[in-house]
C-alpha cells in the first residue's frame, strides 16, 4: 500500500492581507483545534499520516508558496501527498487518493467567467489583487509573453494532491524563478491597462496555473465537490460536497 500523508499549514500571520483579516484570524483561532481534528479523522479514513506544519514565515504570500514547496519535500519520503488548507473540512468517506491518477497534478481549476467576477461598470480602483479575475488576467499576461493564449481557468490551491511523478513533471521549485521573472515582465509589458496590472500580486495559484499551461503538464481538474468553496457568492453547502472549503470562515463544525 502506498505511504500517504495529508498535511496543512498554520502560521501566525502578521502582514495586513485581505485573506488574513482580524476577523478571519479570530475565527481561525477559535475553531483551529476542531478543524485539525476533522482533517485527522479524514486521514484515518485514508490510512494516511497527518501533519500540521508551522513554517518559519509569517507573510501570507510566502506561506501560500510554502505549501507547494513543502509538498515536494514530503514526496521524498511519501508516495502520495494531499494538501488541505486548514479551513477545508472533509465531509466524506470517499478516499481522494483512490479517486484520481496522482501521476497527474490534481487540483480544482475554476472557470472564471468575466460577467460573474467583473461588474459591467467596474471601476479600476475597486479591482482587487486577490480577486479571481485579477489572477486570471495576470496569468494570461504572463503566458502572452510566451506566445500562449491562456484559457479561462485558475487553480485553487486550497486542495491539491500528487505523487512523485506529478511533482517531477511540475518542477515547481525549479521553475519558480522563471515564473517570478515572467510576473515582473507581465506588469511592465502587457495588454492590460496599468490600472489593472498595478494591483497584481505574487500568487501561488497564478504561478501554478501558468506552469501547468505553459509546459502542458498532465493534470486532473478534481472538480467542485473536492473543493466546494463557500464565499460571498456561494454561502451554503450541498450533499454533493466532499471537501467544504470555508473561505468565508463562517465555520459550522
Amino acid at each position: 500500500m502506498s505511504k500517504r500523508i495529508i498535511f496543512s499549514v498554520w502560521s501566525d500571520l502578521v502582514d495586513d492581507h485581505p485573506s488574513a483579516s482580524d476577523k478571519k484570524t479570530k475565527l481561525f483561532n477559535l475553531y483551529k483545534d476542531r478543524l485539525i481534528e476533522k482533517q485527522k479523522e479524514y486521514a484515518h479514513i485514508c490510512n494516511s499520516d497527518y501533519e500540521l506544519f508551522t513554517p518559519d514565515k509569517n507573510n501570507y504570500v510566502d506561506v501560500q508558496f510554502y505549501k507547494i514547496l513543502q509538498t515536494e519535500k514530503l514526496l521524498e519520503h511519501y508516495d502520495e501527498v494531499l494538501y488541505l488548507d486548514l479551513d477545508v473540512i472533509p465531509k466524506t468517506q470517499k478516499i481522494i487518493f483512490d479517486s484520481f491518477n496522482l501521476d497527474n497534478v490534481s487540483v480544482y481549476q475554476l472557470l472564471i467567467g468575466v460577467s460573474r467576477w467583473v461588474k459591467p461598470n467596474l471601476r479600476f480602483n475597486n479591482f482587487s489583487g486577490m480577486g479571481r479575475y485579477a489572477k486570471l488576467s495576470c496569468k494570461k499576461a504572463m503566458l502572452l509573453l510566451d506566445d500562449i493564449t491562456g484559457n479561462d481557468n485558475i487553480a485553487n490551491t486550497g486542495v491539491f494532491c500528487m505523487n512523485k511523478t506529478a511533482a517531477e513533471s511540475l518542477k515547481f521549485s525549479e521553475r519558480l524563478p522563471e515564473a517570478e521573472k515572467r510576473f515582473i515582465d507581465a506588469i511592465e509589458d502587457n495588454l492590460y491597462p496599468e490600472e489593472m496590472s498595478s494591483c497584481w500580486k505574487r500568487n501561488n495559484e497564478v504561478f501554478l496555473t501558468y506552469m501547468l499551461e505553459k509546459y502542458k503538464i498532465p493534470n486532473n481538474n478534481i472538480g467542485q465537490p473536492w473543493n466546494y468553496i463557500l464565499d460571498d457568492f456561494i454561502k451554503y453547502s450541498t450533499d454533493a460536497c466532499y471537501f467544504q472549503h470555508q473561505v468565508n470562515k463562517d465555520f459550522k463544525i
